[in-house]
């Protein structure tokens, strides 16, 4: 989705993902993370987004996805471990 430009990025955990997991962010090639319940909003076009699972102690491996104008941005973090 866009507003203003700007990608609204929609993530969610499977339903197989334990509810302990949080998931969170980085627009800045994982240097920081930033916790997220859903949505990421302002993210340029053409923006690297990666997206993992955290207990808080230990974090998975990311999802990639880069926005682009094409389709509406969207990703699904499934079970793993962190």
């Amino acid at each position: 989705m866009w507003a203003d430009g700007k990608a609204i990025i929609t993530v969610t955990k499977s339903s197989t993902v334990d509810s302990d997991l949080t998931m969170e962010y980085s627009t800045n090639g994982g240097t920081s993370y930033t916790p997220t319940t859903g949505s990421i909003t302002g993210i340029a076009n053409g923006t690297t987004v990666l997206v993992r699972l955290t207990d808080g102690k230990n974090a998975g491996e990311p999802k990639e996805i880069v926005v682009t104008d094409i389709t509406n941005p969207s990703v699904e973090v499934v079970a793993g471990t962190p």
